[in-house]
């Protein structure tokens, strides 16, 4: 299979989390994940498999994240041989569209099993602008590569 079709493959399953995000439905959004995946949140708080992922996601959109939608731009997406893949996204869940470059930023890990793409391992984190431009003035060794030449 094509590098092309692997994309589409992933895209759509991050469409469809996207999708059960938008709804606030906790056990759609939960099926996008494997079994046994790995999810941790911006806070450190990490849940192990899809129950404890559908059970945190239904208080989450029964109250903090009621009515919200996901808002995902893919940056980087790496296939790992035909099977894994690493996908890393900026973006967050809210009522309106994150300003550029303050959203969040997510690690996805995909495996494709006999049943599809899912993913089996999610890593969210809140970036800290003041922090992130504070460690860039004390070294331009701490700002990645690609931005260097901003």
């Amino acid at each position: 299979m094509d590098a092309d079709t692997l994309s589409g493959q992933i895209n759509d399953c991050l469409a469809r989390m996207k999708d059960a995000w938008d709804r606030g439905d906790a056990t759609a959004y939960a099926e996008c994940f494997s079994p046994d995946a790995v999810y941790v949140i911006f806070v450190g708080t990490t849940y192990i498999g899809r129950r404890d992922i559908t059970e945190c996601h239904e208080a989450l959109f029964a109250k903090f994240a009621k009515g919200t939608t996901m808002f995902l731009t893919v940056l980087d997406m790496r296939f790992h041989g035909p099977d894994t893949a690493t996908v890393l996204t900026s973006g967050d869940a809210a009522k309106r569209a994150p300003r550029p470059g303050r959203g969040k930023v997510q690690t996805y890990t995909f495996h494709r099993g006999t049943d599809g793409w899912t993913c089996v391992s999610f890593q969210n984190t809140k970036r800290n602008v003041l922090m992130e431009r504070t460690s860039f003035l004390f070294d331009r060794r701490f700002r990645p590569i690609l931005q260097r030449a901003i």
